[in-house]
């Protein structure tokens, strides 16, 4: 019988997983008991059981217990998220959640992303949102690659909303107080949200009001 509370824990997730029928979840769970140190592990169970819809109640514990070193977790997700093309891992991009916004923004810098667009969104029932659309450099004004959105509510600046695209490609598209704004179309959309939701989409609308945008200086992406 297993000793070690996480791996109590990790046990039970994944016969819990298996009797619902929660079978990637299960199935990383059983890869992380197996290889317990491993980070991509670690990031592949907390992103699964995200999208399986744990809520913080359940996942908080593995955050504190895995992200002592939030750079490196971060900086470890935005690198699957930017040196191939995983259209796929909507893991990697659910396990930055809950992280810290500032420093989520420079391990994205790190990773070689660019801030091209800051945004203010409100939400019904909690704090508002700012939005930062990061892409890998381009010279192309009307195409963004690898895009990856990081969300973060304004009072506790924590992530709460996470996106990742292949590609946004513009119709329209103007410059508002250094941000792109407009209309056009991106692909392969995977998004994820606290305190629940995971969305894929191969291809949908993408917009960006200019009402929307938020000036550089006035956010922490300054």
């Amino acid at each position: 019988m297993a000793t070690d509370p996480i791996e109590r824990k990790l046990l039970k997730l994944q016969a819990t997983s298996l009797e619902k029928g929660r079978f990637p979840l299960a199935a990383a769970c059983g890869d992380l008991i197996a290889h317990r140190d491993d980070l991509d592990r670690r990031i592949n169970l907390l992103g699964a059981a995200h999208e399986a819809g744990l809520l913080r109640n359940s996942l908080a514990p593995l955050w504190t217990e895995w992200r002592t070193d939030e750079t490196a977790w971060l900086d470890r997700c935005l690198a699957r998220l930017t040196t191939s093309d995983r259209d796929h891992d909507h893991w990697a991009v659910a396990a930055m959640l809950g992280c810290n916004a500032k420093l989520a923004l420079q391990a994205a810098q790190r990773a070689g992303l660019e801030i091209f667009s800051l945004r203010h969104a409100e939400r019904f029932d909690k704090p508002a949102l700012h939005i930062a659309s990061l892409s890998m450099p381009s010279k192309l004004d009307r195409i963004r690659a690898c895009v990856v959105e990081l969300g973060w509510d304004l009072k506790t600046h924590e992530l709460v909303d996470c996106a990742r695209m292949r590609a946004v490609l513009w119709d329209s598209v103007s410059v508002v107080s250094g941000s792109e704004a407009g209309t056009g179309t991106m692909s392969c959309f995977l998004r994820s949200q606290l305190p629940y939701g995971s969305w894929r989409n191969p291809q949908d609308l993408f917009e960006l009001k200019a009402e929307w945008v938020v000036p550089r200086a006035a956010s922490i992406a300054a």
